[in-house]
């Protein structure tokens, strides 16, 4: 059930992103006349559009049925993880299974922007004709062009104002407590942000380390390795005065996983501590 949970989600946010490229795609003139532009659908591509962002909805509402249907009998409890904590949906109870079909979709549609806009942020002034940085433009569209505190900050409003949405739907479902103040959902909500952002810990892992391979392993000329050359430079900015380069041995990267590794872990516990001891009258 994980498996077809975590297909069908992913299916579904593809067929955003497609829409979304197609949405903004449309909007761009193109530079100049090419084959590929000859050859693109003559038709009214609107209607194709709206059919991808229309298709979304069903495939969260089949999943839900499967889920009601099968998860009872295989005594399957599906969980959204929020990092600081877990909200499980038994599938034993009606209704649960579409909300958590929904919520699950939205939380992995947030988790994607939030690394897109970490890429706008590290890549900024950089990778201007870079086809991987052109589709995450693309993506965030007006977004790209924020100064990068507004990013954040738009990031923890958003997270602060989903709280407080979801917040009366699970206290319905029985999942999270009845009796909370305003005042603590958005304390909750904020923390809740801020732990999102920690997702960002798991892209500037897996960039580093590509980054190291291509450094002393020939892969060829590609837009993939490009992106990844620049993008790891650009990750190692706050460590390039330390005089860590001993003729071909570059240690920065091994440096900077240490601290990206080490500073992650510090905030999850930070954040863990402040989110479970908030006073009770908060």
């Amino acid at each position: 059930m994980g498996l077809v949970d975590i297909i069908l989600n992913v299916a579904a946010l593809l067929l955003w992103l497609n829409w979304r490229e197609m949405r903004q795609a449309r909007r761009e003139k193109p530079d100049r006349i090419s084959l590929a532009g000859l050859l693109k659908y003559a038709g009214k591509p609107s209607h194709r559009q709206w059919w991808l962002i229309l298709i979304i909805p069903i495939v969260l509402l089949v999943r839900a049925l499967i889920f009601q249907q099968v998860g009872p009998s295989l005594h399957w409890t599906p969980r959204l993880s929020l990092e600081l904590i877990t909200l499980p949906f038994h599938s034993n109870f009606p209704g649960r299974m579409l909300s958590y079909s929904v919520l699950n979709f939205l939380l992995l549609l947030g988790r994607v922007y939030i690394l897109l806009l970490f890429l706008s942020m590290v890549n900024r002034g950089a990778l201007e004709h870079d086809m991987i940085q052109r589709w995450v433009r693309m993506q965030l569209g007006r977004l790209d062009r924020w100064p990068f505190w507004l990013q954040i900050f738009l990031i923890l409003i958003v997270a602060v104002a989903s709280w407080f949405s979801v917040t009366p739907l699970l206290r319905h479902l029985g999942i999270t407590p009845e009796s909370h103040t305003h005042m603590r959902t958005a304390i909750e909500g904020l923390l809740i942000g801020i732990s999102a952002l920690l997702i960002c810990k798991y892209l500037m892992v897996g960039v580093l380390i590509l980054y190291v391979a291509n450094t002393y392993i020939y892969f060829g000329r590609s837009p993939l390795w490009e992106f990844v050359q620049v993008t790891g430079q650009n990750l190692l900015w706050p460590v390039r005065f330390i005089p860590l380069l001993f003729g071909k041995l570059d240690l920065r990267p091994m440096v900077m996983l240490a601290l990206v590794g080490g500073a992650a872990y510090g905030c999850e516990l930070a954040l863990e501590k402040i989110y479970f001891y908030l006073p009770r009258w908060v």
